[in-house]
């Protein structure tokens, strides 16, 4: 009876390098890949509209504007709402970059200036019904 011989090193290796791969790459037929999106672009219009409209609703405007523009559960509510305030009480908002990362995850890049200092805050988007709604800051 012969006994068993080990595997070499080299095919342990190799076959712990293609399952890395494959788990990195998915089994998707189709990967989406990542757009950059304009601040000109139609996602990138709908997202300064809705700065404007937050901005100028002010602090007592925030709960109305997530009942209309917000895609939330209860668990992530305050912390939206808490980031939208921080944008409500900025000197100025710019939008920066828009970034689709998928069919309908949409990544944002806002410009927060105040009292001189500029910061950039990074939102995503979810799409829903053909509309762009706030989900997280990220």
């Amino acid at each position: 009876m012969s006994t068993p011989r080990p595997m070499p090193n080299k095919f342990l290796t190799l076959l712990a390098l293609g399952l890395l791969a494959l788990a990195m790459t998915g089994c998707s037929r189709a990967p989406y890949r990542n757009t950059d999106l304009t601040p000109d672009s139609a996602e990138g219009r709908e997202i300064r509209e809705q700065l404007t409209t937050l901005k100028n609703g002010g602090a007592t405007g925030v709960p109305a504007f997530m009942r209309a523009h917000a895609a939330v559960d209860n668990e992530r509510a305050a912390m939206l709402q808490w980031a939208l305030k921080q944008l409500v009480t900025a000197d100025a908002l710019e939008l920066r970059s828009v970034d689709a990362f998928g069919p309908d995850i949409v990544r944002t890049v806002v410009a927060v200036k105040r009292g001189g200092v500029e910061q950039e805050n990074t939102f995503l988007l979810v799409r829903k019904d053909h509309r762009l709604q706030w989900a997280s800051p990220n």
